[in-house]
Parts: C-alpha cells; sequence; structure tokens
C-alpha cells in the first residue's frame, strides 16, 4: 500500500474514533426537577443543593446539577456544565448533597476565610447536619420526564 491510502485510512479511523467521543451529557437526557426542602418540618431558605448523577458500570453519567432553594424552601435544577445552560438534571439516579450556612448574606470573604488563614471573621456555621451534604447517602431517581416532587425532609439531629 502507497504511503497515501495509509495516511488517508488512518485519519479516516481517528476522526471516527473522535466522533464517537464526547461528553455524556451531549447525549443524555436533560429534564425539568424541583422540589422543596425542609428542616425539621420548616422551609429551608438558602439551601444548596446538589445532584451528582451515579455511573452505571463504567460509563461517564454525565453532569451533575444545582439548585438554590428560595425563602419557601423551593428549588429548581440547572445543569452544572460550562458549555450548556440547561434547566434540570440528566435522567437517572444521581447522590443528592445539600448544605447552608446560617445567614450567608453576612459572610464576606475579603474579611474572613472559612479555612482560617485570614480569622478577621468566621466562616458561616453549617446547620445541615453531615449526613446530609459531606456523608450524604441522600439519592433522587430522577425520571425521563423529570420531577416536581424532588423533596427532601431534612432533620437537624
Amino acid at each position: 500500500m502507497s504511503a497515501r491510502i495509509l495516511l488517508s485510512f488512518g485519519l479516516f479511523l481517528t476522526l471516527g474514533f473522535l466522533a464517537g467521543c464526547g461528553e455524556a451529557t451531549e447525549h443524555a437526557k436533560i429534564v425539568p426537577v424541583s422540589g422543596l426542602v425542609t428542616l425539621d418540618g420548616k422551609p429551608l431558605p438558602n439551601a444548596h443543593v446538589h445532584f451528582q448523577p451515579m455511573a452505571q458500570g463504567t460509563e461517564n453519567p454525565g453532569y451533575g446539577s444545582y439548585g438554590k432553594t428560595d425563602a419557601a424552601g423551593k428549588f429548581s435544577l440547572s445543569l452544572n456544565a460550562q458549555a450548556t445552560q440547561a434547566a434540570g438534571a440528566v435522567v437517572g439516579k444521581h447522590r443528592v448533597a445539600i448544605t447552608t450556612t446560617q445567614d450567608d448574606t453576612k459572610y464576606d470573604p475579603a474579611v474572613g476565610s472559612p479555612d482560617g488563614s485570614n480569622p478577621k471573621a468566621k466562616a458561616p456555621k453549617e446547620i445541615v447536619p453531615a449526613k446530609y451534604n459531606a456523608e450524604s447517602t441522600l439519592t433522587f431517581d430522577v425520571g425521563s420526564n423529570g420531577s416536581d416532587k424532588a423533596n427532601f425532609d431534612l432533620t437537624a439531629k
């Protein structure tokens, strides 16, 4: 075979391989997800709600999603993708983490830092127990039609 044919064949294989590669989210179905977060039966305002898809086997599950609760504890998710501005989450099972701080509007990173390197101000106190964030075992199955019932009833103890 001539070098030209081998080069063309190699280029064709490379392009075919690259066409099959890409972010999982490009092909994943994204659906609307919203819900309510309560702590001890009361709406939890200013909570950060994170959904991270759980991998099934070796596949890339796609981007996670994020939302912030309003004064009534309600949230809607948006995809955490740099190139994609989409509302919702990818279909499938997600690990859920919920965090917040007491009055996070008063914390100024220029005055104090959470790691203590600038002790002028203390970092705000986390009011959601670790079992719902750093040590979370919360999960939520996002169905193919999405959900407006992604509700989480948390307890302080």
